[in-house]
């Protein structure tokens, strides 16, 4: 099957219905997503560099599918160059289109059945799920390759911002050590609320398993740090200028009542900067907001001013 081909005689057979309607769905960029009927989801992988993980999430689902809260994988196509499955479409809307809408107590009991959801994918073994395992000195080392990797793309990409990525290389060097503590699980490492359905009764559905990793379990809380700080950073584009930082201030509190273990790390905030500074760096190479990337950046590291070439180089881009 190829993404700009759809074979809907194939399509029809598996689901056992006529085709009448597909309609892409925009949300994300890994993959090509379709609406089929209003009632499955046809899903493509386009980038040959995430086929592995593609494979990884449409197996987990498939295997877990009784024990998670994901969508039922009707049939699978993986060892093609462009691999595709056929899911059933989960109930209702993305979380980012209702949660300025939900009541404090609303809110509280999605992030409880988030947490709940967490729980059971970080129950589940990681040889089960991984042939080969972190060892913890790898942890720090991870993200410091990361970062300097980042930093160079970036720069090699002509953003250079000399004085901050001076500074948040000083910032490893001073905090680096905070990531020597780990915990090891399967965590799904992106679960922001474009990656979550809800339903009219607030039922959750959680979607995208292409991000699931071998995590330090502390891990799993960035994407919520990320979206604390800066929603309208991870919103997709048709709500970025309708999102209240306000409305997500309190995720991480409620999740820690929900949660705790997650938080039980020494040098915790040091260990979400550096997570964060991660994120934020692959944001910067691709968002068009590149001056909120760059306040949230410096918030982290504590650098005030660009310096000259810095600004120079920005007011160029």
């Amino acid at each position: 099957m190829k993404q700009e081909n759809i074979n809907v005689k194939e399509i029809e057979k598996i689901i056992g219905e006529p085709v009448q309607s597909i309609e892409r769905i925009t949300y994300g960029y890994t993959n090509k997503i379709y609406s089929i009927n209003g009632r499955y989801i046809l899903k493509i992988c386009t980038n040959e560099r995430n086929r592995d993980n593609f494979k990884r999430a449409s197996l987990f689902c498939q295997k877990y599918f009784e024990s998670i809260n994901c969508p039922k994988v009707l049939y699978s196509c993986l060892d093609t160059d462009n691999a595709w499955q056929i899911e059933e479409q989960a109930k209702g809307e993305n979380l980012f289109f209702k949660w300025n809408q939900l009541s404090k107590d609303e809110k509280e009991d999605i992030i409880r059945k988030i947490c709940t959801e967490l729980k059971k994918i970080h129950e589940i073994p990681v040889t089960d799920v991984f042939k080969s395992n972190f060892k913890p000195e790898d942890w720090k080392r991870k993200f410091q390759k990361d970062i300097l990797k980042k930093i160079d793309s970036l720069e090699n990409k002509g953003l250079n911002f000399v004085g901050l990525y001076e500074r948040i290389k000083e910032y490893m060097v001073q905090n680096l050590d905070a990531l020597d503590e780990t915990d090891f699980r399967v965590c799904h490492t992106d679960m922001h609320f474009d990656n979550i359905m809800i339903d009219d009764d607030n039922n959750i559905t959680i979607l995208d398993y292409d991000r699931l990793r071998i995590s330090s379990l502390d891990y799993e809380l960035n994407i919520f740090n990320i979206m604390s700080k800066t929603p309208d950073l991870v919103a997709n584009d048709e709500l970025k200028e309708r999102v209240k930082k306000e409305d997500y201030s309190e995720i991480l509190s409620m999740m820690q009542e929900n949660y705790p273990e997650m938080f039980k790390f020494d040098n915790l905030n040091e260990r979400l900067n550096i997570y964060a500074l991660k994120h934020y760096l692959g944001l910067l190479a691709v968002v068009k907001e590149k001056d909120r990337v760059i306040n949230a950046l410096t918030e982290i590291v504590g650098e005030k001013n660009l310096t000259k070439e810095d600004g120079e180089r920005e007011e160029e881009r």
